[in-house]
């Protein structure tokens, strides 16, 4: 299906089933990769709203990448990016393209899970449903080192594009 198709009740662009995504490693090679997307709705961590999440899958051989984005309403929220400990996937820029891609897709803000931090009076974590690990950070960072994203102190999250 083409990526322009939208969906008859929102009329939100929705991507494509299969795809291919152009990425470009920390090695200055490009490498074109085959993905399926899958669409997953179910409820918020509140129980009320239903909330529609995007599962885009690169596999090679046994070898899993998996970039799952949350629509948010007014932006999408990168859930998860995992390589899953496959040396393939790594350093090969796959994630900062994906993040691209889905802007492009979707029209709308890409935004990263928010991070947990202390709290000025106690040691314990602020109560945070999501978090970045570092490796996602060190993906946000280059983005936004290349002047393509910002990071919004105020909401504690990287915001594609600036």
């Amino acid at each position: 299906m083409p990526a322009n198709r939208t969906a008859e009740f929102n009329m939100k662009p929705i991507p494509p089933e299969r795809g291919q995504l152009q990425a470009t490693g920390q090695d200055g090679n490009t490498v074109a990769y085959e993905f399926v997307c899958e669409q997953d709705t179910h409820l918020s961590g509140d129980g009320y709203d239903t909330m529609t999440k995007w599962c885009f899958l690169i596999v090679i051989e046994q070898d899993i990448f998996q970039f799952d984005l949350v629509d948010e309403g007014s932006f999408m929220r990168v859930e998860m990016m995992n390589r899953n400990g496959c040396e393939r996937y790594k350093a090969r820029g796959i994630t900062e393209a994906f993040i691209r891609l889905s802007h492009q897709i979707f029209g709308v803000p890409i935004c990263s899970s928010v991070r947990a931090e202390p709290q000025s009076t106690s040691s314990s974590l602020t109560t945070v449903e999501e978090q970045h690990s570092d490796d996602a950070r060190k993906v946000w960072q280059r983005l936004v080192a290349s002047n393509e994203a910002c990071y919004d102190d105020d909401k504690k999250r990287f915001v594609y594009p600036k």
